[in-house]
């Protein structure tokens, strides 16, 4: 059981990227998630070394996720990494910065 871990937003295509990249060759597991609610839950069971969420996938949810986490003083220290949605709302970039996250990625994501 790899002890390194990527909690990340069901979602095929960074799933591909993903395991097709540095992250799967040094030996990181995924735990996919479907919701904010049991991103945070993966979050503070798995201890990863990053979670990753995609806004067109999860929604607001993400963004509460995101916050509910860097809210948490013992998972604050968890990066987070934010994928926004193909059509950006105006405003959405600035709310991902507001909730606490450390990145934020746009989309289309190439594999």
């Amino acid at each position: 059981m790899p002890t390194k871990k990527i909690v990340l937003s069901n979602d095929a295509t960074l799933l591909t990227i993903l395991n097709n990249s540095f992250f799967q060759r040094e030996g990181f597991g995924m735990v996919l998630v479907r919701d904010g609610q049991t991103g945070f839950q993966a979050v503070e069971a798995e201890a990863p070394t990053l979670a990753v969420f995609d806004l067109g996938q999860m929604g607001e949810q993400a963004l509460e996720c995101c916050r509910a986490n860097k809210n948490d003083l013992l998972l604050a220290a968890t990066p987070v990494l934010l994928i926004l949605p193909e059509k950006v709302v105006e405003g959405l970039v600035d709310l991902c910065w507001g909730v606490g996250c450390d990145a934020v990625v746009h989309r289309p994501l190439v594999a």
